[in-house]
Formats: structure tokens, C-alpha cells, sequence
């Protein structure tokens, strides 16, 4: 468990239940005698990693179910298993061993799970579901990735926000493996997110080893981002990231040039004239861009000598939340 010390003002939502805890263990222990650390500061609180990832989702829980009552929120912890708890008052399920190698199984795992209750109904047993979490173990972030982005898809335009301390290690996409085995499995999980409409963001905490660029393979496709936050900082940024709603999903471009215009740098084959390409966005939000090389034609293949405008074109697909083209 790694710990962050911050001052002895600051309280963290839920550090009551946790403190509580705490207090029931050393009631068992006699002479328990100065708890503090070698060269310790008075006047400090011990928080872990877990404590503030558990106070910005409650913040963030809490802010859903007061401005958006019927909106479904899940969790999904993992270690060196993957536990479904959903909406936290239907039955969890818990997804371990051969199950977390198989695509497969993992898929059809994730596509029959269905969160049941909308937020204003399930808030409590959620929030009491977050705080009784415990660090423990290995990291199957992999299938855990898989069966969010599974879970999520029934509904498109929903959202996956993965935090994480610890390095995949467990299942599919176990990044202790070569690139050749690893790279795949997550540029597939990025194609499910765009094809279901989820957008996926990763948080990492400053201090930690992930191996975020296999991850920005999913955030990019998706219009999610990855960060590195400082855990005492992640309420404020876990915000800006549900606060970003996906505007458009399985989004394709086709830019289309004057024929006085060449693209420079965007086609496989660089003889070739055509004066339009296509660029898959996948999920795009109010952040999205998409940038595009040109540059004139010579004059001996295009004189624009007597050309006043040079027009071009930019041609959106893409279906919305609600379904709709």
C-alpha cells in the first residue's frame, strides 16, 4: 500500500469508514505505543493511492446522481481477478482463472452483464461497494479493460474511465509480454470501443508503472485521453474527463482537395493523384482534431494562375449517441 501525506486538514470522503476500520484492528493489539514514522511530521494524514481514487469517484458519483438521476453508473475491480459489481445490488460476478485468456468467454461475460438500477436508486450500495475496496495482488487490467468496454457498449455514447497503480500481469494483454502479443489485443479493444461507442480514458498515478502507450492504443480510438495525475489531485481531473461526452462514434472523414491541391504524406502511395481521403476518427468529442498535409500541385501538372479560390471539401459520417446517423 503506498502512501501519500498531505495535510491534517485535509479529509477525504469516506476516511471516516476507513478510519473506523482501522480502529477495530488495534482495539485487538495492546501496547500499540507512537504510531508515527521515523522523522514523520505531526500534523499529517497517511492517505493511500486506493483512499484517493475511492474519494473522486464518490465525488463524482455524487455529482452523476444529483445532475443526471437516471443515468446507470458500474463497478468493475480488478486484481488477479475481475469482479463484476455492476450497479452493487444485483449479484456480483466474479470472472478468474482459464476465463481471463479467453476472448471469447470474456466477450460473452461482458455482453450478458447489464447494470440494472439507475444511479438515484443505486447510489448507496455503490458508494458503500467503493469504500469497502482493498489493495491487493496482481493486475488484470487487461480483461478487466475487456469487459467494461463489453459492459458499456450495450448503451453507445457510455463511458469506461480505467484507474490503475499497477502494471498488467494478468490474462489477455498482460504487458510482461513482447510487443508482437501485446499490441493486438488492445488495438482489438479499441475497435470494439469505436464500434459500440464508448469512449474510454485511462487515469495513472504519478509514481506507478503501467505502460501507458499500449493503453493510448484504446484512448485514442475512442476520444478518451490517459493521464498521470497526482492521486491528491484526482478529483479535479477525473471531472474534466466525464464532463466530455462522446458528440459522435465510428466518425470517418473524407476530405476532398481542389484539383489545384495535392496531400503530402497521407496515402500509401504517393503517385497516386486522387485529390480525396478517407480518415477514420472513430469516437470524437468537443476536443477531437484531425489534421491533414496539402500543398500546391506544380504548375506543369495544375496552373492556378487565373484561379481566384481554391475550394475544398470536408465530409463528415458518423452516428450519434442516440443511434441516429
Amino acid at each position: 500500500c503506498v502512501t501519500t501525506e498531505v495535510h491534517d486538514k485535509l479529509k477525504l470522503k469516506g476516511m471516516v469508514k476507513r478510519e473506523a476500520k482501522n480502529r477495530l484492528i488495534s482495539q485487538g493489539i495492546e501496547d500499540l505505543g507512537d504510531q508515527y514514522l521515523p522523522g514523520q511530521a505531526r500534523g499529517t494524514t497517511m492517505v493511500s493511492r486506493l483512499q484517493c481514487v475511492q474519494s473522486a469517484v464518490e465525488t463524482k458519483i455524487k455529482q452523476i446522481a444529483r445532475e443526471s438521476p437516471s443515468r446507470r453508473v458500474g463497478l468493475v475491480s480488478f486484481n488477479h481477478e475481475v469482479c463484476l459489481m455492476g450497479d452493487c445490488a444485483q449479484q456480483q460476478q466474479t470472472v478468474a482463472g482459464d476465463k481471463l485468456y479467453s476472448w471469447g468467454q470474456l466477450q460473452e461475460i461482458g455482453d450478458s452483464f447489464k447494470i440494472q438500477k439507475p444511479i438515484s436508486e443505486s447510489e448507496a450500495e455503490v458508494l458503500e461497494k467503493l469504500w469497502d475496496l482493498e489493495e491487493t495482488g496482481p493486475t488484470a487490467l487487461g480483461p478487466a479493460l475487456q469487459l467494461s468496454i463489453a459492459i458499456a457498449g450495450s448503451k453507445p455514447g457510455s463511458r469506461v474511465i480505467l484507474c490503475t497503480d499497477g502494471l498488467a500481469n494478468v490474462g489477455l494483454g498482460s504487458l510482461e509480454d513482447t510487443d508482437s502479443e501485446v499490441s493486438p489485443y488492445y488495438v482489438e479493444l479499441a475497435e470494439q470501443a469505436k464500434l459500440h461507442g464508448v469512449s474510454v480514458s485511462v487515469i495513472s498515478l504519478i509514481g506507478s508503472e503501467c505502460c501507458l502507450e499500449k493503453l493510448s492504443i484504446v484512448t485514442e480510438q475512442s476520444a478518451g485521453t490517459v493521464q498521470r495525475v497526482d492521486p491528491i489531485e484526482l478529483t479535479g481531473e477525473m471531472g474534466s474527463l466525464i464532463d466530455k461526452p462522446v458528440l459522435g462514434y465510428t466518425t470517418m472523414a473524407m476530405i476532398v482537395l481542389h484539383r489545384g491541391l495535392q496531400f503530402r504524406g497521407e496515402m500509401d502511395d504517393e503517385q497516386d493523384n486522387r485529390n480525396w481521403v478517407v480518415r477514420d476518427m472513430g469516437n470524437v468529442n468537443c476536443d477531437t482534431e484531425l489534421t491533414i498535409s496539402y500543398g500546391f500541385r506544380p504548375k506543369e501538372q495544375y496552373d492556378l494562375s487565373d484561379v481566384d479560390k481554391i475550394p475544398f471539401q470536408v465530409q463528415l459520417m458518423y452516428s450519434k449517441p442516440n443511434g441516429t446517423r
